[in-house]
């Protein structure tokens, strides 16, 4: 069975899936989007390693692009704060 031709309407935005840019991408731009993933989900593992960790006993302070250092590291409890069991 064919499908006809999509053809865009005054009213109607073309969808994304049909966008020839949205699939049509370079191997670089799919490697690219590979390491971004990679590092997206070490980046989540760790910190949901640190945050269900039953032992822990600090903040878990996630900094991001503007802090310097990006990920999520285990910080010290302020000396005002209670401790998180």
């Amino acid at each position: 069975m064919s499908f006809p031709k999509y053809k865009p309407s005054r009213l109607a935005t073309l969808p994304t899936t049909l966008d020839p840019a949205e699939y049509n991408i370079s191997p670089e731009t799919r490697k690219a989007q590979a390491e971004r993933l990679a590092i997206r989900s070490r980046l989540k593992r760790e910190y949901l390693l640190q945050y269900n960790d039953p032992s822990r006993r600090g903040v878990i302070v996630s900094e991001g692009p503007a802090g310097g250092n990006r990920g999520a590291r285990v910080g010290t409890v302020p000396s005002g704060w209670a401790a998180q069991t």
